[in-house]
This record gives C-alpha cells, sequence and structure tokens, in this order.
C-alpha cells in the first residue's frame, strides 16, 4: 500500500501548523514585590525624587531651605521605607 506524496506532504504541513500554536511563549508573569527589579526601581526612583526635591529647595529662599531640606529628606525616608 503506498501513500501519495500529496497526502503525506499534507500531513507534515498540517502536522507542522498545529505544533507552532503550541509553541507560543507564556506571558511573563509580573516580579513580586520583594524582587530585585522592584527594589532597583524603588531606590532609582526614590532617588530621582530626592534630587529634584533638592534643586527646588536651592531655589528657595535661605529662610526656607531648612524646612524644605528636611521635608525632602523625610519624603525619602519614606520612598525607601514602604
Amino acid at each position: 500500500m503506498k501513500i501519495p506524496v500529496a497526502q503525506v506532504l499534507c500531513a507534515v504541513a498540517l502536522g507542522a501548523l498545529v505544533s507552532g500554536a503550541y509553541a507560543q511563549p507564556t506571558p511573563a508573569t509580573p516580579p513580586t514585590p520583594e524582587s530585585p527589579q522592584n527594589t532597583v526601581n524603588k531606590r532609582a526612583q526614590a532617588d530621582a525624587d530626592y534630587d529634584r526635591a533638592k534643586a527646588a529647595c536651592d531655589e528657595k529662599a535661605a529662610s526656607e531651605q531648612d524646612a524644605c531640606f528636611k521635608d525632602a529628606d523625610a519624603a525619602y525616608e519614606k520612598a525607601l521605607g514602604e
């Protein structure tokens, strides 16, 4: 019993198409809250916010700078502590 070449090629093509559906990558799981990626991002964001706050404090009058720097320090510590 000989199988025609066309039937074999159709079967191979169908198998290739079906197996391609199973080859899809699974979606990446989001990082956990304690993962290093979130820790680095949180630290970088806190550093950037702190630098902007210090720059804003430098623009203020000398009498307001002390309170401004204290507020910036408190906000920075809070951002890192959460």
